[in-house]
């Protein structure tokens, strides 16, 4: 369904209608992070695309081929080879494969970029503009949490003092859409499952793992990500919204 909040003088006036009985019990709100919170796939882009001019600058003769979709194909593979390893092992064993493809193996090189990714990427990750807000007015009346697949840290953003739970995939072996992630973010929320809303940009992870876990799911649509559609064969989010501060509007209509 719908989850967009009303806006300007549609709002005046207005009747609001009784919330589904699952919004009344919700205490708890679990947030994915990249690509909700922060904008994770930008900053990837860029650093890869440092990464790549550095390859070229080591390896005049680099194939034309190896392009910035390229690497992050590589390090998808490479990820799904090898789940139980952390992100940061995974991007290293990539960028060794990577040179390893074009017949320039080189430890050094790798050690190198691997670094020099790591600095650019969280350089260029930036808070959506309406994070910061949407936390604030949440926090005031639920608890707060992350359920990631990714292994970017709430501190790093000044965002650690909003959440009172943080679960990271690379932590724990299982990963979104797998119920068992939110299993443990439900334990370690000291909460119910009908107690808590997860909130994230990505249907097939997002919605599907949180509604098989029992979890209400909101499904954000950001305007600038590429167009999803939730899979055919799984119920529809909960509610699907366009920007995070419809939250604070649909969960926090008095505020």
């Amino acid at each position: 369904m719908r989850g967009a909040g009303l806006d300007g003088e549609a709002r005046q006036g207005a009747a609001r209608p009784e919330p589904p009985a699952w919004r009344r019990e919700i205490t708890t709100i679990s947030f994915d992070m990249d690509g909700t919170l922060v904008d994770f796939a930008a900053a990837m882009r860029s650093a890869l695309a440092w990464v790549l001019a550095e390859i070229h600058r080591a390896v005049p003769e680099t194939p034309e081929w190896l392009t910035v979709p390229a690497l992050m194909a590589i390090r998808d593979g490479m990820t799904e080879a090898h789940p139980q390893e952390r992100h940061d092992v995974t991007r290293r064993m990539a960028i060794a494969h990577a040179l390893e493809l074009i017949g320039h193996p080189d430890p050094d090189l790798v050690t190198y970029l691997t670094e020099g990714y790591r600095v650019r990427r969280l350089a260029a990750t930036y808070l959506y503009p309406d994070t910061q807000e949407t936390l604030v007015a949440l926090g005031r009346r639920y608890t707060l949490g992350i359920t990631s697949n990714g292994n970017s840290d709430p501190r790093h953003y000044g965002l650690g003092h909003h959440f009172s739970f943080v679960v990271f995939s690379e932590d724990h072996g299982v990963s979104k859409p797998d119920p068992r992630l939110f299993a443990i973010a439900l334990r370690e929320a000291h909460c119910h499952s009908h107690e808590c809303l997860h909130v994230g940009d990505l249907a097939w992870a997002d919605v599907a793992g949180a509604q098989a876990a029992g979890l209400a799911a909101a499904w954000l649509r950001r305007g600038d990500a590429p167009s999803e559609t939730p899979p055919a064969d799984l119920p529809p989010p909960d509610l699907t919204i366009d920007r995070l501060t419809e939250l604070v509007d649909l969960l926090c209509p008095d505020a």
